[in-house]
C-alpha cells in the first residue's frame, strides 16, 4: 500500500536533519552493533523446543541487515544493535511476520505494511539475527495467532507506519492503528492484545532495541545470536 505524504513540512524538515546527523554516525555504529552479533548464542539452536507444561513458545527475531543505509540510520538513532524485529509461531522460524518497506526510500514513495518473512531470505541477505524465545500460555498463543490470521486476511489494506515512525522520532504520541504500524509497534500490539503486558504504560510506539530490552522481563531465553547465515535453525 502507498504512504500518502502529509503536508507537515516542518515535521520533514527535522527528520532530513536529524537524518544527517545519523549519516556522520552510522558507521562507527554498524561496526560495533556487528561486535554485537560475535558473541556465542546461549544454547544449541537444535534443541529448540517450543512447549513444556502449560506453556507454548513464540519467538521474536531481533535484526540487523549491515547493508541497508536504513538499517544503519535506525541502529544510529536509537543507540541500539536492532533495526528490525519479526515474530514466529514455532522455532523453525519458517514463518515469521511483521511490518516492513518493501519498496520506495523517498516520502513520497514509500510502499510497506504486514509482510511474511522468512528465515531463509535472512540467510541470503546475510542478516545478523538475535532471536528471543518467550514462554506464553495457551490463551495468550491462541490470541497472537488470531491476531496474525486477522492481519492475513487484510493485508492489502495495510501500510507501513512511517508517519508513526517520524512521530517516534520526535518524541510524539498518538494512538496505533490496526492497519498502519512498524516492525517492533506490530509486536508490542500483538503482545498488549494478547494480555502480555511488558511495556508498562500499555504504549506500543517503541524501538527494537527498547523492545528487545523489555522482553528480558518476560520468561524465556536467548535460543541464538549471530549470522542467519551461520544458524542450524531448520
Amino acid at each position: 500500500m502507498h504512504y500518502k505524504p502529509w503536508k507537515n513540512y516542518r515535521e520533514i524538515a527535522i527528520i532530513h536533519r536529524a537524518y544527517r546527523k545519523i549519516v556522520k554516525t552510522y558507521r562507527t555504529r554498524a561496526q560495533e552493533t556487528e561486535k554485537y552479533f560475535e558473541k556465542e548464542p546461549c544454547i544449541d539452536e537444535r534443541d529448540i523446543d517450543d512447549e513444556r507444561v502449560g506453556k507454548r513458545a513464540i519467538y521474536l527475531v531481533f535484526s540487523f541487515a549491515p547493508a541497508s543505509s536504513m538499517a544503519r540510520a535506525i541502529i544510529a538513532y536509537t543507540e541500539g544493535s536492532f533495526s528490525h524485529v519479526a515474530i514466529a509461531l514455532d522455532g523453525s522460524l519458517t514463518n515469521m511476520y511483521s511490518f516492513t518497506i518493501t519498496r520506495g526510500n523517498r516520502f513520497s514513495n514509500i510502499e510497506g505494511g504486514f509482510t511474511y518473512e522468512n528465515i531463509r531470505d535472512y540467510r541470503l541477505q546475510q542478516i545478523l539475527i538475535q532471536v528471543n524465545r518467550v514462554w506464553i500460555n495457551d490463551i495468550q498463543y491462541n490470541r497472537i495467532r488470531q491476531q496474525i490470521s486477522v492481519m492475513a486476511k487484510i493485508k492489502n489494506r495495510t501500510a507501513y507506519n512511517l508517519k508513526g515512525l517520524i512521530k517516534y522520532v520526535l518524541k510524539e504520541k498518538y494512538e496505533t492503528e490496526q492497519k498502519s504500524m512498524y516492525c517492533s509497534e506490530f509486536i508490542m500490539h500483538l503482545l498488549n492484545g494478547a494480555g502480555v503486558e511488558i511495556s508498562g504504560n500499555g504504549m506500543e510506539q517503541i524501538s527494537p532495541q527498547e523492545l528487545a530490552d523489555k522482553v528480558k522481563k518476560l520468561e524465556g531465553d536467548v535460543v541464538y545470536l549471530g549470522r542467519a547465515e551461520e544458524s542450524g535453525i531448520t
